[in-house]
């Protein structure tokens, strides 16, 4: 698969977590070519190996994607960009071959972390890259969400809520999603707020305990 702009370029490495990748999105949107939304491109391979928007391996379109104009498909790479007008999109997908074959992409180093090899195919020779080139190939639009605001109520380790200056909120705790975020502006993928939440909510509740103990003449 490959994700590329209004003219057929890609502008970041796919295997971004998609936080930092929607960033990416917003960040290179311009009229010439936008990015919000963007094209997400692949072709009969990708579609009978792996999972894609709730459709298993192989799985068949919805014929009303295709009927509506949602999903577009092509016998060609060229025929595709075509339907998409996107005149740089042949060329993209020459150049990501290209890459797939040697194993390293040039332009965003998609493939070369530890988080993106993690979410690939260890079946592959390079789990981040392979060719497009099977047809039918086929483009659906990819958009911008909201999943998360990675900011809130800033807290101390035991979870409770801090002023401005640093000094604990006496009586108010947070955790989750609700509460800034131990990553900062970052999210690594699906689940990351789980733990961190768990692990607050656990040590304001030993807090809230503690502090009533206390109250109560208690150890």
């Amino acid at each position: 698969m490959v994700i590329v702009d209004g003219a057929g370029e890609r502008y970041a490495n796919e295997a971004l977590p998609y936080q930092a990748f929607t960033d990416r999105m917003y960040a290179a949107d311009r009229p010439e070519a936008t990015t919000v939304p963007s094209w997400l491109v692949l072709d009969a391979r990708s579609r009978a190996r792996y999972v894609f928007a709730g459709l298993l391996p192989g799985q068949p379109f919805p014929r009303r994607w295709l009927e509506s104009g949602f999903l577009k498909k092509a016998a060609t790479v060229e025929g595709l960009a075509r339907q998409i007008s996107a005149p740089a999109l042949a060329a993209t997908v020459r150049r990501c071959n290209g890459f797939a074959e040697r194993g390293v992409d040039e332009d965003f180093g998609r493939g070369e972390s530890v988080h993106d090899r993690y979410y690939g195919d260890p079946t592959l020779p390079h789990p981040n890259l392979a060719p497009i080139d099977k047809g039918p190939f086929y483009a659906v639009p990819v958009h911008p969400g909201d999943i998360g605001t990675t900011g809130g109520l800033v807290t101390d380790g035991d979870g409770r809520v801090l002023r401005e200056d640093s000094t604990p909120i006496r009586g108010l705790y947070a955790a989750g999603n609700c509460s800034a975020a131990v990553m900062g502006e970052t999210y690594p993928g699906p689940g990351a707020t789980i733990g961190p939440a768990m692990a607050f909510a656990w040590a304001a509740v030993n807090a809230i305990a503690g502090e009533r103990g206390a109250a109560a003449g208690g150890p």
